[in-house]
């Protein structure tokens, strides 16, 4: 599956026949997700999200498997990927999209932008705009954001038995450092 998602980041960004520094990709950081209910909180990452930024074009794409989210609560992780997101089925969660803002992030400092793009989670494919931060910094690319999704929107059911244990919004945080495609 991975291999998959490597292709597809690849014929999303076309056939890179930019220079590489053009390209940055995913060094270190996390995708997550929390949610806080009366009952208990669920708290999962993903340490080895797949993302690029194509600085020729200020395209983003952030591909997670479905199956590499870790969670405290092993149980919680089985029921994530057996009940509610069914990650044999849909392993991966997509968002791809394209920086608003007209800056050059060859340049060091710090942009708060607006992403506009497609989320494909659980099948269910709905139009975003997400709001983060980027920092370049020393040849390196800070990606931050912090934003609500609701499992509704991507056909993820909430039996009502457990509503009180699991919230239908979670709060997802994108926090990756990307360097120079080589």
């Amino acid at each position: 599956m991975k291999k998959f998602s490597i292709l597809f980041t690849i014929a999303l960004f076309g056939c890179i026949s930019y220079a590489n520094a053009q390209v940055y990709k995913y060094s270190s950081g996390s995708v997550s997700f929390f949610s806080k209910t009366s009952m208990e909180d669920i708290d999962a990452h993903n340490p080895t999200p797949n993302v690029l930024i194509n600085l020729a074009n200020n395209t983003i794409a952030v591909i997670t498997q479905n199956m590499d989210f870790k969670f405290q609560n092993k149980l919680m992780e089985e029921h994530y990927n057996e009940k509610y997101v069914e990650s044999e089925k849909y392993p991966m969660a997509v968002f791809t999209g394209k920086i608003i803002e007209n800056i050059d992030l060859n340049k060091d400092g710090v942009y708060t932008v607006n992403v506009a793009g497609k989320m494909k989670l659980h099948g269910v494919e709905k139009e975003r705009t997400i709001t983060g931060t980027i920092t370049v910094k020393n040849g390196q690319i800070q990606l931050f954001s912090k934003f609500a999704m609701k499992c509704s929107d991507h056909n993820i059911t909430i039996p009502s038995l457990i509503g009180a244990k699991v919230s239908d919004t979670v709060d997802a945080t994108v926090d990756v450092i990307l360097v120079a495609k080589k």
